[in-house]
């Protein structure tokens, strides 16, 4: 059986109400029926294979790590 694709992960927001910085993402399942997701993350919270690494609030920016693999979210 071959490995599950990576989950398609949105940035839908970024806020620092409360005085911490969170990621609002949609994660988008790639498995066969899989299901969306909200999920508001804070710099080194994990959700399941999606960990954010950091918050640039100021350029609307999130590095995150989806399944080992690193990248950079923007609303573009």
């Amino acid at each position: 059986m071959p490995p599950t694709p990576p989950a398609n992960i949105k940035l839908t927001g970024i806020t620092t109400l409360f005085g911490n910085k969170r990621a609002l993402l949609m994660v988008q399942d790639t498995a066969p029926g899989g299901k969306e997701q909200s999920f508001m993350m804070t710099e080194g919270q994990r959700e399941g294979e999606v960990e954010v690494l950091e918050i640039d609030e100021v350029n609307g920016a999130v590095k995150i790590k989806n399944a080992g693999v690193e990248s950079t979210l923007n609303f573009e």
